[in-house]
């Protein structure tokens, strides 16, 4: 007696497609009575299981029996009388489409049944309205990011059913009362990964343990202890390249997802090294979220960079006319920079960046003025939407800035050149028209002693009363002989916010002789030379009435910004370069700039050595 089976999946070749046909559209006829006593005791049967007309829906898988498989059959009648024949086991056949089982029975070839058949044999269940099944598990191992050889066997059991059938006549087909679900993971990320593991939250339980009554049209599910959350394991996961799909195969009950609820699943990655997780919410319509037995239904999963690096966007940007602050989102995975370009260019550049928690920070320095330049946030291949800034454009600098300019009229030199504006004339200014006449000239332009050009060289005189040698921005006003004061009009116009002044200094210093009753512990000590400069916003030049009348350095709320160097004959003894940083106290545009130089530092109160020089060249102010 042979009882011919077809089986459209028990064990997978690696093979494109879907899975096995739907179950098929079980009725409920009535046969004739099972008769015991007409029946022989006992007999072995044998059933032959082939899978030569086996194909899923979608072509693809064939079935392919392994040593060791084995069978349920009952028979009986519906709702009445079932026979369990318990387990047939394969003789011949492991390792093709075609095998055959052997089971012991008992009946006889003329009773015309139902019969049943469930793989894999369970012991446990006793007639085909409460069979014990496993479907998938909470954890499933796959091999590779294509294989569906863990489909085999246990974790996706068939049923088969034929009725009103006898023994002889009897050819079951089986079916499936898994649904698979192929997950499909697109690198869309710009960086490779491998992936470790795919897990679906779903809105019913999903897999373990159920009772199946499959003398129902569709196969009914009781569930006994079972789970919402299933996971597809990766073993051997290779490397999976952008552009590149891994596919995850999921066995679960057939069900139909809530779609008041997303789809929820999570998708964990390895990328260099680092755990990642990714999580994904899919709306889901009634189509989408049925899966239904004996089908493999596809759910696209694209991974983009966002999802694993995060946005990696730029959230600041603070340009000078050279450099830049930079600060952006830091990536989740890998190392962090910030990368730049000018607009257009073909090339990124690294800067040296800092990563502090989820920011990355960097300086730009060396940057072109007035031009624009695009940035953004890169860990390794990939990178966030760039952004775009434009530097500053620089500053003015001060008329005849290098000292090379110098115009003598009668005897008296002026730091001008013979071409000057009649505004020019009135950018620097000394005392030479009154030293001059007097004894000397305080300020004249240097031609020897000199870094470019020509210098500007300032010496301390002794004239009726010490003079240091200085030369300032602004105006000389009103000379005094009798009481022998001046006043100085410091400042001109100039509206810009310069980082630094830099120039070039050499300092000769003799002792202090010439003090005033605060400074007389000075005597005989080195004289000191110094530069200052200040940013501010004054109504007008600042009159100035040494030594009544001076600027309060740190009181006067009108200065913007202040900065100051002292020379001494020791660090100075040759030209050396100098740059003063520019202190801003306010974000307020300036009016004017001073730049005051002197060979005696104190010499708005009469003291310092006579003939102490100081020589200055190549000033320049520096914007960053």
């Amino acid at each position: 007696m042979t009882i011919t089976v077809f089986s459209p999946m028990k064990a997978f070749f690696t093979i494109a497609g879907f899975m096995a046909a739907a179950v098929m559209s079980l009725t409920n006829c009535q046969p004739t009575e099972i008769v015991p006593e007409t029946l022989p005791e006992s007999g072995t049967a044998t059933i032959t299981v082939t899978s030569d007309a086996t194909r899923t829906a979608n072509n693809g898988m064939s079935t392919v029996w392994s040593s060791g498989d084995a069978l349920n059959i009952f028979c009986g009648v519906p709702n009445s009388t079932y026979r369990n024949f318990g387990k047939a086991s394969i003789e011949e056949g492991a390792g093709t489409g075609r095998a055959v089982f052997s089971f012991n029975y008992e009946g006889g070839s003329d009773a015309v049944l139902n019969w049943y058949i469930l793989y894999p044999y369970n012991s446990s269940s006793e007639r085909p309205s409460k069979l014990i099944v496993d479907l998938g598990s909470q954890t499933v191992t796959q091999s590779g990011y294509d294989s569906k050889a863990h489909l085999a066997g246990a974790l996706c059991p068939l049923y088969g059913v034929v009725l009103n059938k006898t023994i002889s006549e009897a050819t079951i087909p089986v079916h499936q009362l898994s649904s698979v679900i192929e997950f499909n993971v697109n690198n869309n990320s710009g960086t490779s990964f491998k992936v470790k593991s795919v897990k679906l939250d779903a809105t019913e339980e999903i897999v373990g343990r159920f009772n199946v009554d499959i003398l129902e049209d569709t196969p009914a599910f009781t569930k006994t202890s079972a789970s919402k959350t299933a996971t597809v394991s990766i073993s051997n996961p290779g490397t999976l390249a952008n552009g590149s799909t891994a596919k995850a195969y999921l066995p679960v009950k057939p069900y139909k997802h809530n779609t008041s609820s997303n789809l929820s699943v999570t998708v964990t990655l390895d990328v260099d090294g680092k755990t990642v997780e990714v999580p994904f919410s899919l709306p889901v319509s009634s189509a989408k979220a049925t899966f239904v037995a004996g089908r493999i239904k596809p759910v696209t999963l694209n991974v983009t960079s966002a999802m694993i690096f995060g946005s990696m966007n730029i959230t600041s940007m603070t340009a000078r006319c050279h450099k830049a602050t930079v600060i952006g989102e830091a990536a989740a995975v890998g190392n962090s920079v910030i990368q730049y370009r000018k607009s257009g260019a073909s090339s990124w550049t690294s800067a040296s960046s800092t990563t502090n928690g989820s920011t990355v920070t960097a300086e730009l320095t060396g940057l072109v003025d007035n031009t624009t330049y695009e940035v953004r946030v890169s860990a390794g291949s990939v990178y966030g939407t760039s952004k775009t800034f434009t530097t500053k454009k620089e500053g003015a600098q001060v008329y005849n800035m290098n000292f090379d300019g110098w115009t003598t009229k009668s005897n008296i030199p002026y730091c001008y050149g013979s071409d000057a504006t009649a505004a020019q004339q009135k950018i620097w200014a000394s005392a030479n028209s009154t030293t001059h006449t007097l004894g000397g000239d305080v300020a004249q332009g240097e031609t020897s002693t000199v870094v470019s050009g020509k210098a500007l060289k300032l010496t301390s005189l002794k004239v009726v009363k010490f003079a240091a040698g200085s030369l300032f921005t602004g105006t000389m006003g009103s000379v005094n002989l009798l009481t022998q004061k001046a006043t100085i009009n410091m400042g001109v116009t100039f509206t810009d916010r310069p980082d630094a002044l830099e120039g070039y200094a050499k300092y000769l210093p003799q002792n202090i002789d010439n003090y005033d009753n605060a400074h007389k512990s000075l005597k005989g000590q080195p004289d000191t030379g110094h530069v200052f400069v200040l940013l501010t916003d004054w109504s007008g030049p600042f009159a100035v009435t040494p030594p009544d009348t001076l600027i309060d350095f740190d009181g006067d709320s009108n200065i913007i910004g202040y900065g100051r160097v002292e020379f001494n004959g020791t660090d100075y003894s040759s030209y050396k370069k100098f740059t003063i940083p520019i202190v801003y106290r306010n974000s307020r545009t300036p009016k004017y700039v001073v730049i005051c130089c002197a060979s005696s530092a104190l010499g708005d109160y009469f003291t310092g050595g006579k003939g102490s020089i100081l020589y200055l060249d190549e000033f320049k102010f520096i914007y960053e």
